[in-house]
């Protein structure tokens, strides 16, 4: 009897062998290509939260370190009530303050504005002193500002603020998304802290 000498592989057995090797290799690259993008989306969400962490340390900071007026008719705090192009509160605030420098409450005097320019939040903070830069953040993701206060003789929250002269006992912002919904919770400080103790 005579034995067959092996002759290789058939056709089919090869297109099946590179039908599968195929079909790991796609699974390989896509698995790979979801790790790097779920990588870059978990910096970039690290990234906006580092910055809207810095946002609220320094605005809360200037609140807390608010400067009380020299009379009825120093205005002191204002709060402009405004809105987007596309109907979002975008609302105006502006103080004066000392809690902007290393020594928090120990520096020069501060014109803190926070707004809305048309894109996104602004936080700009200048003194009289030309020597001390400008400083100025931005919060890219947020795209709407809602302000309340409570006035220093009431317990009870208000989306109007007329005390010149005065600043109210305490404030909340909320930061409105593309969308219109809150982003994370809404900031709530005791303003000028220092002048209510």
């Amino acid at each position: 009897m005579r034995t067959r000498a092996p002759r290789g592989f058939t056709l089919l057995e090869v297109v099946v062998a590179l039908t599968i090797t195929a079909l790991i290799t796609t699974m390989a690259l896509v698995a790979a290509d979801v790790s790097l993008a779920s990588g870059e989306r978990v910096a970039q969400h690290r990234a906006t939260t580092e910055v809207q962490l810095q946002f609220r340390a320094l605005l809360m900071d200037a609140l807390r370190h608010a400067v009380p007026g020299n009379g009825p008719v120093d205005t002191v705090f204002a709060i402009g009530t405004g809105y987007t192009p596309n109907g979002l509160r975008a609302d105006t605030l502006t103080f004066r303050s000392r809690g902007l420098t290393a020594l928090a409450g120990a520096g020069d005097e501060w014109q803190v504005t926070v707004y809305h320019d048309g894109v996104s939040v602004l936080l700009r903070a200048l003194t009289d002193d030309p020597a001390m830069p400008v400083l100025q953040t931005r919060l890219d993701d947020v795209q709407g500002l809602a302000l309340r206060v409570i006035p220093p003789a009431d317990s009870v929250w208000s989306e109007r603020w007329s005390g010149p002269g005065t600043v109210p006992r305490a404030l909340e912002a909320r930061f409105i998304g593309r969308d219109g919904q809150l982003l994370g919770v809404p900031l709530v400080t005791r303003v000028g802290a220092e002048s209510w103790r």
